[in-house]
């Protein structure tokens, strides 16, 4: 019956009918303190619920009296620091500070603060809702600056002391990058590579250049590829220096994107390599180093996977036609045109269409 009436008096508040709810409020807890006892934990919420109506309709009087009441009694009856206990503590500062009792409102906050961060933690909602109170107070006051530096204690730490959370922690700044909080990001990223043991600072490092490349600052994201790259295992390594490769090629640094590349190639069979290879390739051609590129083409053509074979076989095929050996190439399409996902077969038509007949 408790739960039925607390819960018809919540959504009457909830919805605007504040002096409705007041009311359901004061007969379920006429009804509690018979029952129950002016004590008990069950009519002590009832009473805070009532206090938080009456801040609402702006009744400041019995506002702060309820509060000041369920705190008092809270604190008795379950502990300082038990959380509903804190819960009427901080509403009697809110009624104090709506009451415009600044001063006292202050003071309260200020000691009920230390006591939420231990009990719910830095970051929580409840602890949130103190600073925000709190920061309100302190503009007001004019000390902008503090207030400021204050709000700037809810964001998120990551100190990374715990050698088990190393991949965890991670997963979190990729997950703020996928959500768009590329600051963060980069935060928690940038912990990880400072004080994780080499492994995991690598692959932080590899995920950390990702992120930079979202700004973007290209010049940060090469050095945190670099760092992968020179730290890693054989599974970071080969992507970061495939990383590294692309960026170089991109900015027309076409003998250290090579150096990548080959870096890339080396420790990997898998798709960095792979593209790796192929991203050489097509650097070799564009330098006019027919050998190197088609020893990159053809180690391409090695690929597990499909596409990545089939743009392979496609470079060497374009590079029979470009030195003028029609029949070959006309070969090496059809085969590609036979074999390959239809996106290259695609090209490798165009190629053939080119040929003529």
């Amino acid at each position: 019956m408790d739960d039925q009436a607390a819960q018809r008096a919540w959504k009457l508040a909830n919805s605007g009918h504040l002096a409705e709810a007041l009311q359901v409020y004061g007969e379920l807890l006429a009804e509690q303190r018979q029952r129950l006892g002016d004590a008990h934990p069950e009519t002590l919420q009832t009473i805070n619920d009532e206090a938080t109506v009456h801040l609402r309709m702006r009744q400041f009087e019995p506002a702060r009296q309820a509060a000041g009441y369920a705190a008092q009694k809270r604190a008795e009856v379950l502990g300082v620091e038990h959380p509903d206990t804190l819960r009427s503590s901080y509403l009697v500062g809110a009624v104090l500070h709506d009451e415009g009792e600044t001063a006292a409102a202050r003071r309260l906050l200020e000691g009920l603060l230390p006591l939420f961060r231990r009990v719910f933690g830095s970051t929580a909602r409840e602890t949130g809702e103190v600073v925000g109170e709190l920061a309100t107070l302190l503009r007001t006051a004019g000390e902008s600056d503090a207030a400021a530096q204050l709000e700037a204690t809810l964001r998120p730490r990551y100190d990374h002391t715990v050698p088990d959370t190393w991949t965890l922690t991670i997963g979190l700044g990729v997950q703020a990058a996928r959500d768009g909080k590329v600051a963060e990001a980069e935060t928690i990223l940038r912990g990880v590579v400072e004080q994780a043991p080499p492994l995991p600072a690598a692959s932080a490092s590899f995920n950390l250049g990702q992120v930079l490349m979202l700004k973007p600052d290209a010049d940060a994201a090469l050095d945190a590829f670099r760092h992968a790259a020179e730290t890693g295992d054989g599974e970071v390594a080969p992507m970061a220096f495939a990383r590294i490769g692309a960026l170089l090629h991109e900015r027309g640094d076409l003998d250290e994107a090579a150096v990548a590349y080959h870096g890339a190639i080396d420790g990997d069979d898998g798709e960095p390599g792979m593209s790796s290879a192929i991203r050489l390739g097509a650097l070799r051609r564009h330098q006019g180093d027919v050998a190197g590129a088609r020893a990159a083409y053809t180690h391409a053509t090695r690929a597990a996977d499909p596409e990545l074979r089939s743009i392979g076989a496609l470079g060497l095929a374009e590079m029979l036609a470009e030195s003028g050996d029609r029949t070959a190439a006309r070969d090496a399409y059809q085969q590609i045109i036979d074999t390959a996902p239809e996106r290259i077969a695609q090209l490798a038509r165009q190629g053939l269409g080119q040929l003529g007949s």
